[in-house]
C-alpha cells in the first residue's frame, strides 16, 4: 500500500513537470536575459492550512535569503542592463523544502509535491532558457543561508570537505573551485570571504554545507551549478545596503569571465504609450535605453545617429566593453535621477520641447541634456581617418561631449569631494588653478598663464567645473588632439594631447588617472562590443 502511493505520487509528479512546470501559486519566477539562474528555495514565509506540516528534517527558514535573491537580481541588472532569472518558493520550510528529494521535501502532502514539482520545472525552464543566451552554457547559483560560527560564504560544489583538503594537483576541476578566476577568487575581490577561494582552499574541519538537492539535480550539459550559504552578517536587513552590491561585485565579473553577458540591445524602440516613458510620447517617436539611461528622438532624426549616440553613451560607461558598467555608483545615481538624453534634428527644434520641461520634471525626469543630429557626427573628428589611418581634420563629434556631460554627473554626484561641481571639490581646486584664480563668473580678462578660459557667460561656476571635467577628461583620452584642433579650441583650452595636460595641468591629470574612481580610459569611437 505504501508502495502503491509512493509510486502514485511518483507519476503525479511526473505528470504535473511535463504538463505545468511552473503552474504553482507558491513558485515565484522572474524571466532573465542572461545566462544565470537565481534560486531561493526557504526563504518563503507563507503557510497555508491546506498543506500538511512536516516533522523531520530541518523545518526553519533561512531568513533574509528571498531579500537577497531580488536585491542581487536588482544590482546585476544595474551592473549589465540585463536581468537574471528567477526562481524562489513562498512557502515556509515548515511546508515544503525543494531542496530534498520528493518524499522528504513533501512528507506524503499533495499540495507540497505539486508545488516541488512546479519549482524544480521552473528551474529546468530557467536553465534551458538561460543556456540558450549562453551559447549552451549557463550558470545556476542556489542562495541558502548557514548559522555556523565562521562569518564566510560557504561555496558548494557538490564536492565534499574531505575532498577539498587534497592538495590542488589532486583536485579535480581546481581551477573552477578555488583557481584565480573561481567564484571564491571573485568573492575575495569584492572583500567578501569565502570557502573554498585561493585563501581558504578548503573548511579545514569546520563545518560547511557542500551543496543540496538542487545543485546535484540541475547541472550538467553544459549547466553549472553552485550553493551559496551566506552568513548572517549578509543576510540581516540593515546590511543589505551594503552586502547586496559586493555580492553583484563577486557574481557578476564571474559570470562575464566564465559564461559571458549578452550585449545590451542598442537598437531603436517605439516609445511606448503607457508606464513612465509615456510622458515622452507627444514629442518622441523612439528611444534607445542605455543601462537605464534613456536616450529620446524626435521624429526628424537620422536613425544612425540616434544609434551613434547610442553606442557612445555605452562605451562611456562600460569603458572595458566586457558588458559590466565600470562604476555602478555611477549609473545608480544616473538612474535614480532620471537621466536623459533628448535628440531633436536640429537645435531649432530644440525650442518646441522647452515647453515640456516642468512635466518632464514633475514626472521624474529630473536630469537631463540635449543632443543635436546636425552636431553627432559619427565620421567627424576624432573619428576620421585619412588613408595612412591617421586622424585628419574635421568637424568635433559633439556626442562624445554632450553624452559625457550627461554621464559626467554621476562621478560629480557619487564622488562629490573629488570630482564635485562645487568649490572645495578637489575637481574645483584645479580648475581654479587652470583659470589663474576662483572666478565664480566669467571675469572679463583671464590671467595671461591660465590655460583653461572658458568664455560663455551664462556659465555659472558649477558650468565651469562640468566643462572643465570634459575638456580635461577628452584630453587625456586623446580626443582633442587631431590636426586644427588646437587653433579651434585655443580660446578656451590650451592642452590638446595627454603629454601636453600633464606638463600643462598635473593635478587634473593626476586626479583622472586614479584607478579608484573608475573613469573612462579609453575615448568612444561609437562601435560598442565592435557594435
Amino acid at each position: 500500500m505504501g508502495r502503491a502511493a509512493a509510486l502514485g505520487l511518483a507519476g503525479l509528479i511526473l505528470l504535473s513537470l511535463l504538463l505545468f512546470p511552473q503552474d504553482s501559486p507558491w513558485v515565484e519566477t522572474r524571466q532573465g536575459t542572461l545566462p544565470l539562474v537565481l534560486s531561493a528555495p526557504h526563504g518563503g514565509g507563507e503557510k497555508p492550512a491546506s498543506m500538511k506540516d512536516r516533522t523531520r528534517g530541518i523545518l526553519k527558514r533561512d531568513s533574509g535569503t528571498r531579500e537577497v535573491l531580488f536585491g542581487l537580481a536588482e544590482a546585476i541588472e544595474l551592473r549589465t542592463g540585463r536581468r537574471p532569472f528567477l526562481v524562489a518558493s513562498n512557502l515556509h520550510r515548515v511546508k515544503l523544502d525543494p531542496n530534498r528529494d520528493v518524499e522528504e521535501a513533501a512528507q506524503g502532502d499533495r499540495e507540497a509535491a505539486l508545488a516541488w514539482a512546479a519549482y524544480h520545472g521552473a528551474l529546468e525552464e530557467a536553465g534551458r532558457a538561460a543556456k540558450a543566451l549562453g551559447g549552451g552554457r549557463a550558470l545556476i547559483l542556489d542562495i541558502h543561508g548557514h548559522g555556523h560560527e565562521e562569518n564566510w560564504t560557504e561555496l558548494g560544489h557538490a564536492v565534499s570537505a574531505e575532498i577539498l583538503a587534497k592538495p590542488d594537483e589532486e583536485l579535480e576541476d581546481v581551477g573552477w573551485i578555488r583557481g584565480p578566476t573561481s567564484l571564491g577568487a571573485f568573492f575575495e575581490h569584492a572583500d567578501l570571504r569565502a570557502v573554498p577561494s585561493p585563501s581558504i582552499p578548503h573548511p579545514d574541519g569546520k563545518p560547511y554545507f557542500t551543496g543540496g538537492y538542487i545543485t546535484r539535480r540541475h547541472r550538467g550539459d553544459g549547466l553549472r551549478s553552485i550553493q551559496l550559504e551566506l552568513p548572517s552578517s549578509l543576510r540581516k536587513t540593515e546590511n543589505l545596503p551594503w552586502s547586496v552590491p559586493a555580492l553583484a561585485d563577486a557574481v557578476t565579473p564571474f559570470l562575464a569571465e566564465h559564461f559571458g553577458i549578452p550585449p545590451i540591445s542598442l537598437h531603436p524602440s517605439p516609445l511606448p504609450e503607457e508606464g513612465p516613458l509615456a510622458v515622452f510620447s507627444n514629442s518622441f517617436d523612439r528611444h534607445v535605453e542605455v543601462f537605464g539611461v534613456q536616450i529620446l528622438a524626435t521624429p526628424g532624426l537620422d536613425h544612425g545617429k540616434l544609434v551613434h549616440a547610442a553606442h557612445v553613451l555605452a562605451e562611456w560607461l562600460d569603458n572595458d566593453e566586457n558588458g559590466i558598467v565600470d562604476e555602478p555608483v555611477v549609473v545608480e545615481i544616473l538612474r535614480e535621477g532620471g537621466a536623459f538624453l533628448v535628440m531633436p534634428a536640429r537645435e531649432r527644434d530644440m525650442r518646441r520641447l522647452e515647453r515640456h520641461f516642468e512635466t518632464w520634471d514633475e514626472s521624474g525626469w529630473r536630469m537631463g541634456l540635449d543632443l543635436y543630429g546636425d552636431e553627432t557626427l559619427p565620421e567627424g573628428a576624432p573619428h576620421a581617418r585619412g588613408e595612412d589611418g591617421k586622424r585628419v581634420p574635421g568637424r568635433f563629434d559633439a556626442s562624445l561631449e554632450e553624452v559625457l556631460h550627461l554621464v559626467s554627473h554621476g562621478w560629480e554626484r557619487g564622488f562629490s569631494d573629488t570630482f564635485g561641481f562645487e568649490r572645495g571639490s578637489k575637481l574645483c581646486d584645479a580648475m581654479d588653478l587652470a583659470r589663474g584664480g576662483r572666478f565664480d563668473r566669467i571675469p572679463r580678462r583671464y590671467p595671461k598663464d591660465a590655460w583653461y578660459t572658458y568664455d560663455d557667460r551664462t556659465c555659472d561656476y558649477e558650468c565651469q567645473a562640468a566643462e572643465y571635467f570634459y575638456w580635461a577628461l577628452t584630453t587625456l583620452l586623446g580626443g582633442q588632439d587631431f590636426p586644427g584642433r588646437a587653433e579651434d579650441i585655443g580660446h578656451e583650452w590650451r592642452p590638446t594631447t595627454a603629454e601636453a595636460l600633464l606638463e600643462t595641468d598635473p593635478a587634473v591629470y593626476e586626479l583622472l588617472s586614479d584607478l579608484e574612481f573608475a573613469l573612462p580610459r579609453i575615448l568612444p569611437d561609437g562601435h560598442y562590443r565592435d557594435g
